[in-house]
């Protein structure tokens, strides 16, 4: 190791992946600024500089989730074409400015615009490049890769709700988001554009660490790499859709809840304040979610391992439907933040390991798109479920029978390895000894 590192630099090391790793975690915990449940504790700002409502607050929110999902598609492509180390660069330095931008905006519709750019940005293309990036570092560790880099964003959950209203209370609304963009800008850029690289090929490694030429007496005990599928092969694929229906169920879910949590929880008598606090637990049992949800992802199947987080999203729902005390709040928090992490690192691992690493960008592109759509219909259903109804508990009622379905079905779902991805101008057929 040392001899590699001194003959190549220590960016050429077999162990730089985890320093790849270490900058997906960063680039997690920064793009907290422009997920749900940062731009939840924005809300009631929102609503008394404008006099809008919660469901004019929540339209808006879900027009600019929707705008920044249908870019995500041509975002994906350009990741393929260009790395990812490009595209973090890049995109960081445009998710400061529009932090920045966040604090400036005068009108609802200047309001819109800056909303778009954070969805985008940050939920959009800041989680998009972690999730290309690692796969193609880690084979064999992948689900403890992608465990350790989601720390960032469960570290994320558990401070930033309590340090916008620390910023808030300091500097104004305003002053936070100004704030925000200025962090962003003085680390996230230079050290991603210093530290990441795109594939360990680039380096003449192996992925998981190994370096390559002690790996080539060894390439029989390398598991078989899965076929590169390009996107227009996957549409013709059933398990394709059944997987972004899945995706798409536990987006609306969650990030409905997630970006009207303060609300859902302050109709049962718990302050903002409090809600602050749970939400760290939130972050514990994210945390112990992560480090085990790696682990189980390398050693069983990531569908069977995301089908029964949609198990544990039944239970925390039923909770929630009959929250009544913080005591009960505390436990639907504890299992929303265990189903979150669960589901989003199972299916993490399980596009590159179904479709393969050559088009992942792409594919991923789709699937932010899919959870856009998902996390644009969230927040507009609770916030039309509280206007219309004045209480969450009949939406609820609906929602609470959808995670068993879904579960059941990616329980059942399987690998299209056993096809070839499709060649130009050939047909997908079936692969060798099959009929």
């Amino acid at each position: 190791m040392a001899g590699v590192a001194g003959r190549r630099g220590w960016s050429r090391a077999p162990y730089y992946g985890w320093v790849v790793v270490g900058i997906g975690c960063l680039t997690g915990f920064m793009a907290g600024p422009g997920q749900s449940y940062a731009l939840a504790e924005f809300t009631p700002h929102y609503e008394h500089a404008w006099h809008l409502t919660r469901a004019a607050v929540s339209g808006l929110f879900a027009l600019a989730t929707l705008a920044a999902g249908l870019l995500a598609l041509p975002a994906g492509r350009l990741v393929d074409r260009y790395g990812s180390r490009r595209a973090l660069t890049v995109t960081a330095v445009l998710f400061g400015l529009a932090a920045i931008v966040n604090g400036l905006v005068s009108t609802p519709w200047g309001l819109l615009g800056a909303l778009f750019l954070v969805r985008f940005l940050g939920m959009g293309v800041l989680t998009l490049i972690p999730n290309t990036l690692i796969p193609q570092w880690f084979v064999r560790l992948r689900g403890r890769a992608l465990s350790v880099a989601a720390l960032g964003g469960v570290v994320g959950v558990a401070v930033i709700p309590s340090v916008n209203l620390w910023l808030m209370r300091l500097v104004s609304w305003r002053g936070a988001w100004e704030l925000w963009g200025l962090g962003i800008l003085v680390t996230l850029v230079p050290l991603g554009a210093w530290l990441v690289r795109d594939t360990p090929e680039h380096l003449g490694l192996e992925p998981d660490g190994r370096a390559a030429v002690a790996l080539a007496g060894a390439r029989n005990a390398s598991p078989t790499p899965t076929p590169d599928w390009a996107l227009r092969d996957m549409v013709r694929l059933p398990v394709f859709w059944r997987l972004l229906v899945a995706l798409m169920v536990s987006s609306t879910i969650s990030t409905g809840l997630i970006y009207q949590i303060f609300s859902v929880l302050a109709r049962d008598g718990i302050s903002a304040p409090t809600t602050a606090q749970l939400l760290g637990l939130f972050a514990v049992m994210g945390l112990v979610g992560t480090l085990g949800t790696g682990w189980w992802v390398d050693r069983w199947m990531p569908e069977r391992v995301w089908a029964v987080a949609f198990g544990v999203m039944t239970v925390e729902l039923v909770v929630l439907r009959y929250t009544t005390s913080v005591a009960a709040a505390a436990l639907f928090i504890a299992l929303f933040g265990l189903a979150q992490t669960m589901g989003a690192l199972s299916s993490n691992a399980l596009w590159p390991a179904f479709f393969g690493r050559r088009h992942l960008g792409s594919i991923r592109g789709v699937v932010l798109l899919a959870g856009v759509l998902g996390s644009a219909l969230g927040p507009a259903l609770f916030g039309w479920a509280v206007t219309a109804f004045h209480t969450y508990r009949s939406l609820l009622d609906v929602l609470i029978a959808l995670p068993p379905l879904v579960g059941l079905m990616i329980w059942h779902v399987r690998s299209p390895q056993h096809r070839r991805p499709r060649e130009p101008g050939s047909r997908i057929v079936p692969g060798p000894g099959l009929p």
